[in-house]
């Protein structure tokens, strides 16, 4: 759910980004002509500067994003740590089988060679 929000984030960012282009791009490129390219030398700069805060923005969204996800991963770490069950999982899959081999020796059909 986070990161479809952040993804969408992105998207939204870069498709106002993009619709501010057209707006910008196609009127400078419709007067290039009778201006000699007047237009096109005046939207170069322009479009520099929105794509520069157009890529902070987006950094800086991210970033709070990338922040938010690891507090949440140190959260999860932090509450595995508090976990009676973690020995259990941090075993090998044979440290496991031997013991239960070992618990089940009075039940000698449970035991696996």
């Amino acid at each position: 759910m986070l990161m479809s929000f952040a993804e969408d984030l992105v998207k939204a960012i870069l498709t106002e980004f993009v619709t501010w282009l057209i707006l910008l791009w196609v009127p400078a490129l419709a007067a290039a002509v009778p201006t000699c390219g007047a237009s096109l030398s005046a939207a170069a700069p322009v479009t520099e500067v929105k794509a520069a805060q157009t890529t902070a923005k987006t950094t800086r969204k991210v970033n709070k994003l990338r922040e938010l996800l690891q507090k949440v991963l140190d959260w999860l770490r932090s509450c595995s740590r508090s976990s009676p069950r973690r020995r259990w999982a941090s075993r090998s899959r044979r440290s496991r089988r031997r013991t239960r081999a070992q618990t089940s020796s009075r039940r000698p059909w449970a035991t696996r060679a």
